[in-house]
């Protein structure tokens, strides 16, 4: 059964999510603080790690991210960062 699901995001340059194999990513936002990734995934498929990479609007983004990355979303945060949140595919 295919559901949604949610998983918080750290501040951080480079994090690993561990996510079903065939989620379609929906949207990123800012809840209670914190960034949130939103996934249509089915809970019975074997798990995958995705790597997800924040970079703040003006930071440097290497190339390579953007060969084997997909851009998902752009988060504004409350303290007036802004954070665009990219996906390992």
């Amino acid at each position: 059964m295919r559901t949604v699901w949610k998983y918080p995001l750290e501040i951080t340059d480079r994090q690993v999510l561990t996510i079903p194999r065939g989620a379609q990513f929906l949207s990123v936002v800012e809840q209670d603080g914190t960034p949130m990734l939103y996934a249509l995934i089915d809970s019975d498929s074997p798990k995958k790690p995705y790597e997800v990479f924040l970079r703040g609007t003006g930071n440097p983004i290497d190339e390579a991210y953007l060969r084997f990355c997909d851009f998902l979303g752009t988060v504004k945060m409350p303290d007036g960062f802004v954070w665009h949140i990219f996906i390992e595919m």
